[in-house]
């Protein structure tokens, strides 16, 4: 089993996204989730809505929390486990997360 993240990436005060990475041999896979589809998570613990598939991101951020380089932000670990693939879609179980992703239509769904 491969290692994900779920990130909180902060871009401004008042905005952030969610940012999920699920590691590869050499770069971790990222899907981005809108602020609105992470509150309403934590408002109502569960959550579908489509993702963002964002260019591979460094394997560092598995385990980074801090800013991002080029005055970007900054990232907070907010939970982290395993992953596996199963034809066209990732199954990841976390510590406060479980959920998947379905490659075909980049459609994400998570429950805490």
């Amino acid at each position: 089993m491969n290692r994900f993240v779920l990130l909180r990436h902060n871009t401004t005060e008042t905005q952030y996204h969610w940012d999920f990475l699920f590691e590869e041999t050499t770069a971790c896979k990222t899907f981005s989730v809108a602020q609105e589809a992470a509150e309403e998570l934590q408002r109502t613990g569960a959550v579908e809505c489509f993702a963002t598939q964002l260019a591979d991101h460094r394997l560092a951020y598995l385990d980074y929390e801090g800013p991002v380089s080029g005055n970007r932000g900054y990232v907070e670990r907010l939970d982290h486990g395993t992953y596996e693939v199963v034809g066209d879609e990732i199954y990841f179980e976390g510590n406060h997360y479980s959920g998947k992703v379905d490659l075909r239509d980049v459609f994400l769904m998570i429950f805490a």
